[in-house]
């Protein structure tokens, strides 16, 4: 695909093939990725979804382009828990990809050995291990029209089964907790932030529950990196989707390592009037880095980022700073923050205890033990 210009339809011969290869399994997995953001014809995939009722496993970047409570819905690879998302990738008997980009991550780290049927505006970057089944290159609303139209095909798939792996995968994410926890914040802004409203996040433990967690009301409306993902996005990415929804809510969850990057554009952000609520979780560490540290068998070193008795400011270069230490304060602190008329941003003190629990969870894909590989 030439830059700016639409890809070109995918050959006939080729959609018929992947047809051929939907028809012929019993269980097949639908696969979306990235690329799909920029395709066409999403109404032809709910359509397809709704119809053939096969499991839906997404990508990080490809959150909103399902429902989490759809009866479909499996979860998203390689964050928080997706252990529990594999248990249905293992059953899978062919996998169909659409719009899957590796830069998010590779096939090779999660695909089983089974078909898979790649469908993207480029061909499939897989190595020999991969059983490339069949191919379609070219537009990618094209080819979501022709599945709509596609009568149901028959497989063995239990979707009360999958509901039940989906209830236990947010249960756990949502278990109470004793001290203020970082899911107990993203709870607050779920809450608060209106559904046509932007989430952007940074990168870290957070990052991995975000992707899990956080119910995405359109393709969109979560902005976040993934796949060589620096430190600090989440900052200027809020300051960007502001500039241009000006008339939407955008929050803005990151890292107290991420925002110690970026703090110096809360000057930017107060120069410019962005009523932007950025929600830091501060849990005085680089938390991921910590515990990669300790899974390793290594002691930990270099990721402490204050000492205990750090006392908050009040603000961050004329930002004001709200400190909330329980849930009732986060809550009051995220809702003045979506009335006001400038920036604000809420530090809440977060035990990242179940960061543990839910990050770096070893999870066998494709046969190997495999642990969450991206920061």
């Amino acid at each position: 695909m030439q830059f700016g210009r639409p890809a070109p339809p995918p050959a006939e011969e080729h959609l018929q093939e992947l047809a051929r290869q939907l028809r012929q399994a019993k269980r097949p997995l639908l696969v979306l990725g990235l690329s799909c953001l920029r395709a066409t014809g999403r109404d032809a995939l709910q359509q397809f979804i709704d119809r053939q009722r096969l499991p839906v496993v997404l990508s990080p970047m490809a959150k909103g382009f399902l429902r989490e409570d759809h009866p479909s819905y499996v979860g998203v690879v390689f964050h928080a828990l997706s252990n529990i998302v594999a248990e249905t990738i293992q059953e899978a008997d062919l996998v169909l990809a659409i719009g899957y980009d590796p830069v998010e991550f590779n096939y090779e780290e999660w695909l089983t050995d089974v078909p898979l049927l790649h469908v993207d505006t480029v061909p499939a970057d897989v190595d020999a291990s991969c059983h490339l089944a069949a191919e379609v290159v070219g537009d990618i609303g094209t080819a979501l029209r022709f599945l709509a139209t596609l009568p149901p095909v028959p497989h063995t798939w239990d979707l009360e089964a999958i509901g039940e792996r989906r209830q236990r995968l947010f249960a756990t994410l949502t278990a109470p907790r004793a001290a203020l926890s970082p899911s107990q914040v993203l709870g607050a802004i779920q809450e608060l932030l209106p559904g046509d409203g932007f989430l952007t996040c940074d990168v870290g433990a957070h990052t991995h529950l975000i992707g899990q967690l956080w119910h995405t009301s359109a393709p969109g409306h979560l902005v976040m990196t993934n796949g060589w993902s620096s430190m600090g996005f989440g900052i200027p990415a809020a300051l960007a989707t502001k500039l241009c929804y000006p008339e939407r809510q955008v929050v803005c969850v990151t890292g107290d390592g991420g925002f110690l990057m970026m703090v110096g554009e809360m000057a930017t952000a107060a120069r410019l009037g962005l009523p932007i609520v950025f929600v830091v979780l501060v849990d005085r560490h680089l938390q991921l880095i910590t515990l990669k540290q300790e899974h390793q068998g290594f002691p930990c070193f270099g990721t402490p980022l204050f000492p205990a008795a750090y006392p908050p400011p009040s603000h961050y270069f004329g930002v004001p700073v709200a400190t909330a230490r329980t849930v009732p304060e986060v809550h009051d602190a995220i809702a003045h923050g979506l009335q006001a008329n400038g920036p604000v941003i809420v530090e809440a003190l977060v035990d990242p205890a179940e960061y543990e629990h839910l990050i770096l969870r070893p999870h066998k894909l494709g046969g190997q033990t495999q642990k969450s590989p991206h920061a």
